[in-house]
């Protein structure tokens, strides 16, 4: 499964639209929200496999981590309403891209920041795993750049410091074994996913308008993606994904 840039256009314009226009009575559209669509989890996926709050997996899986950069510090310049609107139309939008890709599962909204596993299952290797995860990370920074950004420019009329600009965007990803589990306590409990390369993940999350790679995905990214992406040593371990002029399939 699949979508285009211009679905992915036409989703956040929507998301957007809606939010801009609820943030300009905001006490009672946060009411609203929360009310509507509660906290945002992704344990649908894992409920089949984890239906105790002790039990465990372990798999081989693609963690992906987005941040936005320096977001506290804009967003406490443009006040509630604006954090309000990004919020819906940023990490919204990211979702929609990433549980419309192949193999990707949305794990939680962090904050400023969005937080995937790519997963091998019996119709998708762990090249095919790494290549769709590779691709997504281009179609979200591409997405945040190119429809997220100029959305959150038009806020300019809700903000506390008038114009508005957009903002800075990094991601991380990595591959290797992650333990899968419930924590929490008896009346809440979220999944997360524990290992060495969920925290290299988050760590390449730190760039600005970059897409960081671990080595591990590099040695298994698929070779017959070269003519469109470029692929550039950062530092011994990692890598930077670079992509050639705009072209999303």
């Amino acid at each position: 499964m699949s979508v285009s840039f211009e679905q992915v256009e036409s989703f956040a314009e929507d998301r957007f639209r809606l939010v801009h226009e609820r943030s300009l009575h905001i006490k009672e559209a946060l009411r609203k929200a929360i009310a509507q669509e509660g906290r945002v989890t992704s344990i649908e996926p894992f409920q089949d496999r984890l239906g105790h709050i002790t039990d465990f997996e372990q798999l081989t899986c693609c963690p992906l981590f987005m941040d936005i950069r320096n977001s506290t510090t804009q967003l406490s310049r443009h006040g509630p309403k604006v954090a309000y609107v990004v919020g819906h139309t940023f990490h919204a939008t990211m979702g929609y891209i990433i549980e419309n890709s192949a193999t990707g599962k949305l794990v939680d909204y962090t904050g400023d920041g969005v937080y995937a596993l790519f997963l091998p299952d019996d119709e998708h290797s762990i090249e095919k795993v790494v290549a769709d995860a590779g691709l997504t990370a281009i179609r979200m920074m591409q997405a945040a750049s190119y429809i997220v950004n100029p959305l959150i420019e038009r806020c300019r009329d809700i903000s506390d410091a008038g114009v508005v600009n957009g903002f800075a965007y990094g991601i991380g990803l990595s591959y290797g074994p992650v333990i899968i589990t419930y924590i929490g306590s008896e009346y809440y409990r979220g999944i997360v996913a524990i290992g060495e390369c969920v925290n290299r993940a988050h760590g390449f999350s730190n760039g600005r308008n970059r897409i960081v790679i671990a080595a591990e995905v590099y040695e298994r990214y698929p070779k017959s993606q070269e003519g469109t992406v470029v692929i550039e040593q950062n530092v011994p371990g990692s890598y930077d994904i670079r992509w050639k002029p705009f072209k999303w399939e």
